[in-house]
């Protein structure tokens, strides 16, 4: 069984880092996205599994990034 992946797209590197590196803890595969447009051109990249969004991006209002992720 392959690890799950996931997408953290968040702002604030610290947050995204700290986030991205629990998850690797876990045995998921982690990608980093510092905005919207790059989250949604990592879920495009891969088979993801699951995203961690921050709702209050800076270039996209997160509930419009969930909108397009459908």
């Amino acid at each position: 069984m392959s690890a799950p992946r996931v997408v953290v797209v968040e702002d604030e590197p610290q947050i995204r880092r700290f986030v991205c590196d629990a998850l690797r803890g876990e045995g998921c595969q982690a990608a980093e996205a510092g905005s919207a447009r790059q989250g949604l051109d990592a879920v495009g990249e891969c088979d993801t599994q699951l995203v961690v969004l921050d709702l209050g991006l800076p270039d996209m209002d997160g509930v419009a990034v969930i909108r397009e992720l459908r």
